[in-house]
């Protein structure tokens, strides 16, 4: 069985005239591709995952929200609780981020 990792995330989107999104981010179906750093400053991405922010995110805005990874791992070992990170669309970095909480769990029965 996959275990479900949920992280509560405050984000930051970067301002457009500083290089990030040219708009908002809906509340619901954005699904970032998240860059960290390991234990030994390599630059590690991460994708399969969607972020649920408690609204819609201007660029300059702060908000946070939910980051649901389908799979735990590497997300579990890379992403604890204090971690910061970035939200990369291609190679711009969208938004600065710090994991606030984490909550793995079985995903729903379908």
């Amino acid at each position: 069985m996959q275990i479900e990792l949920s992280l509560r995330v405050m984000a930051t989107l970067i301002e457009t005239e500083k290089g990030g999104r040219q708009g908002p981010i809906s509340a619901s179906s954005y699904r970032p591709w998240c860059r960290v750093r390991d234990r030994d400053g390599s630059e590690v991405l991460i994708g399969m995952c969607e972020m649920r922010f408690d609204g819609v995110v201007a660029p300059g805005e702060t908000s946070e929200g939910e980051l649901v990874f389908a799979e735990a791992e590497p997300a579990t070992r890379l992403l604890p609780v204090g971690t910061k990170f970035e939200f990369i669309e291609g190679l711009r970095s969208v938004a600065s981020c710090e994991v606030l909480a984490a909550r793995s769990t079985p995903p729903p029965k379908r």
